[in-house]
């Protein structure tokens, strides 16, 4: 497993680690409970350390990177898009 990430807040370490699982790339965090559980740990311990297998960590790099760029959007199909809902 490779380190591609550190986080200083739980809630975005979290939603990476859901966006690559998503993605079917594995992903896990390392010292997350211990930044929630002491106030600025997160800070002291170098942050929370999201890990992917080595041979996944050119694309989660580059994945979490659009996100963080917002180009990793979910982009919304013309059907969702329309205001009235499906009604005629």
């Amino acid at each position: 497993m490779k380190t591609v990430f550190r986080f200083f807040n739980p809630i975005e370490a979290q939603m990476a680690v859901a966006r690559l699982r998503a993605a079917n790339i594995e992903a896990e965090l390392q010292h997350e409970l211990s930044g929630i559980n002491i106030d600025g740990y997160a800070m002291a311990s170098g942050g929370i350390g999201l890990l992917v297998p080595d041979d996944q960590s050119e694309d989660a790099r580059k994945l979490i990177e659009a996100e963080q760029k917002g180009e990793g959007e979910i982009q919304q199909d013309s059907a969702s898009e329309s205001d009235d809902f499906g009604a005629a």
